[in-house]
C-alpha cells in the first residue's frame, strides 16, 4: 500500500528531528504527534496541516503546510525561541527521505509566539512549507 504525502512527510520530519544534536539538548526527546497527559515542558507539538494538489503533467504532487509548535514555561521568550531556532535550522531547506515519495522542497514560511490564557506558557507556532511528490 502506498503511503500518503502528508503522513510520510510527517514521518520524515519526526525522524529527522529526533535524530537532532541540538534539539535533543533542548527538549530531551519531547517531540509529539500526540502529546501525552501532564508532558513536562518544554516540548515539541504537532499542529494544524493542510494539503493540497500540487500535479503537473505525469507527475502527482501534493503541497503541504505544517505547523510545529513549542510549548515552554520558563520566564520570557528565549527558551521558546531558542527551541524555535533549532527547529527551523533542522528543517528549513533539508533533505528528507520520504516513504513512497520525493521531498522537491521543504521552507520555514513563519511563525508566532504568544503567551497563553494561563499567563505562563508560551507557545511558538512554525509553520513550513513543503512540496511532495509521488515515487
Amino acid at each position: 500500500m502506498s503511503m500518503d504525502a502528508e503522513l510520510a512527510l510527517q514521518q520524515a520530519i519526526q525522524s529527522r528531528l529526533m535524530a537532532d544534536g541540538p534539539l535533543a539538548a533542548l527538549l530531551d526527546g519531547r517531540i509529539y504527534d500526540d502529546v501525552p497527559a501532564q508532558a513536562p515542558f518544554p516540548y515539541l507539538a504537532s499542529g494544524e496541516a493542510r494539503s493540497r494538489d500540487w500535479s503537473s503533467g505525469d507527475s502527482i504532487g501534493t503541497d503541504v503546510t505544517l505547523t510545529l509548535i513549542v510549548y515552554s514555561r520558563a520566564h520570557g521568550r528565549r527558551e521558546a525561541k531558542e527551541i524555535a531556532g533549532a527547529v527551523k535550522a533542522a528543517l528549513h531547506e533539508a533533505d528528507l527521505a520520504l516513504t513512497d515519495h520525493t521531498l522537491v522542497s521543504l521552507r520555514f514560511r513563519d511563525g508566532h509566539i504568544a503567551r497563553q490564557r494561563d499567563g505562563i506558557t508560551w507557545r511558538q507556532e512554525l509553520r513550513f512549507r513543503a512540496l511532495v511528490e509521488k515515487t
